[in-house]
């Protein structure tokens, strides 16, 4: 199965792939982390294969040393 994108997949400005899987079902799953910000959804759904159905986003955030990052969690079919 060719996982698009990919695990560690680096973004300029728009963040890092952090978490990467599909369940058994078929459920993929996916983790993006910014520093200083949440990272925007548009681009990284336009990154997704062709035929993919996003199912679902949410937010969260962490502080490590005084330092703000955002992580975008995606959920799609394809």
């Amino acid at each position: 199965m060719n996982l698009r994108p990919r695990l560690k997949t680096r973004v300029e400005g728009l963040g890092l792939v952090v978490e990467r899987d599909v369940t058994r079902f078929g459920l993929h799953r996916m983790c993006v982390a910014l520093h200083e910000r949440y990272p925007d959804v548009e681009p990284w759904l336009e990154m997704l294969n062709e035929g993919a159905r996003p199912l679902g986003h949410h937010y969260t955030e962490k502080i490590v040393n005084q330092v703000f990052i955002g992580y975008l969690w995606l959920y799609w079919k394809e």
